[in-house]
């Protein structure tokens, strides 16, 4: 009897080892799409950030322009 409880418990060892090692897998592979996604996540971040910056630099463009062009007409008008 002795003999079948021990190749029993190898047998559970293997499947146990196995088990955890298929699960470390998955552990990794969830890990690893969890980083890809804080990666995109922050590329988008810093899209968004520049785009911003991108949009105020245009319409204080645009303000200058119009104040300018408000100078040239009050100075036209002197």
């Amino acid at each position: 009897m002795g003999g079948k409880s021990s190749k029993f418990a190898r047998g559970a060892r293997r499947k146990a080892t196995a088990s955890t090692s298929g699960r470390g897998a998955k552990v990794d592979a969830v890990d690893e799409l969890r980083a890809r996604v804080h990666a995109i996540m922050n590329n988008l971040e810093l899209f968004e950030i520049n785009l911003k910056s991108s949009i105020d630099s245009g319409a204080i463009d645009t303000l200058n322009e119009l104040n300018l062009g408000a100078l040239n007409i009050k100075r036209d008008n002197l």
